[in-house]
């Protein structure tokens, strides 16, 4: 028969000090306000990471194609 849990039970032992337990870091995809983000890595060629520094260079060069596709998509739709 199963004991019954009338309280609940402390199940660490006694000689655990948990004040003396290291503080782990977060990872990255951790956000502050606790939600979970998804982060994505993309790995660039020697020579494209030569051109780009770093990843606001690259987000920003590839805005700017995406609204130079936007605005091509929209001319060449006029056209039919």
């Amino acid at each position: 028969m199963k004991k019954k849990k009338t309280e609940m039970e402390d199940d660490t032992l006694p000689h655990y000090d948990l004040d003396k337990l290291p503080i782990v870091k977060r990872g990255p995809g951790y956000a502050a306000k606790g939600k979970m983000v998804r982060i994505y890595s993309v790995v660039l060629d020697p020579d494209v990471a030569k051109v780009f520094p770093d990843s606001a260079s690259v987000n920003q060069a590839l805005r700017l194609l995406i609204q130079a596709r936007e605005i091509g998509v929209k001319k060449s739709s006029r056209r039919s």
